[in-house]
């Protein structure tokens, strides 16, 4: 991360304000950031913060798996197949609950709802944001999110369906074959896949408080 510069949260804040703003005015009955978008933001805030949360522990699984069975392999032999389903579980869910943000429907431009979400139009224009102003590795954010992307698409194609069962196999102990596309997503992309979805927690929320007081500010001048 590069967050360096002064002021920075807001500026990010303040672009992706308008990212949102363009999306809402092409379309649909509410085309002014009002009390209705409130309900919209606050479902991708708990996406976003799902994802986190879940990519979260499956790192925790990741670092301490190990360090766990190493010292106390006797005791905890039994928890190696939980720690394993565990940090499975939770990459995948990680995973959708990201995904799911970024394939949000555009809506009806001519509809009588408000528009939300927009994954092409808002979430990943703001994610080039945060990319400009916090971070570097930019190849590999776009690669991260490519390979989430597939692995929810194959998650979702019932041909597919095998390819997410694991194989476990008794062999002078108990050793597992990851026979799914978690190997398509690596450790490093869970990294940024979970920070991703940590800075737009802070985004999100920096958002529906600015529409929350404008939205007062307007009701009180009316």
């Amino acid at each position: 991360m590069n967050a360096e510069e002064p002021n920075i949260r807001e500026k990010i804040v303040e672009e992706s304000l308008i990212i949102y703003r363009d999306f809402v005015r092409s379309g649909g009955q509410y085309q002014e950031l009002s009390e209705p978008h409130m309900l919209r933001l606050s479902i991708m805030l708990a996406d976003f913060s799902m994802a986190h949360s879940y990519l979260e522990a499956s790192v925790f699984v990741e670092e301490n798996c190990d360090r766990i069975l190493r010292k106390k392999k006797g005791v905890y032999k039994e928890f190696d197949e939980h720690l394993f389903h565990l940090n499975r579980a939770a990459k995948f869910s990680g995973i959708l609950y990201f995904v799911k943000a970024l394939k949000s429907s555009g809506g009806d431009e001519s509809g009588k709802v408000a528009r939300f979400g927009g994954g092409n139009k808002v979430i990943k224009p703001i994610i080039n944001v945060m990319k400009s102003y916090l971070f570097k590795h930019h190849n590999e954010i776009d690669l991260a999110i490519k390979e989430a992307e597939m692995v929810r698409d194959k998650m979702i194609a019932h041909s597919d369906a095998d390819a997410f069962s694991p194989t476990l196999k008794e062999d002078d102990g108990v050793s597992y074959s990851m026979n799914d596309l978690t190997l398509h997503v690596t450790d490093d992309m869970v990294e940024i896949l979970k920070t991703i979805s940590y800075v737009f927690t802070f985004v999100l929320s920096d958002m529906m408080e600015h529409i929350r007081v404008s939205s007062k500010i307007e009701g009180q001048l009316a």
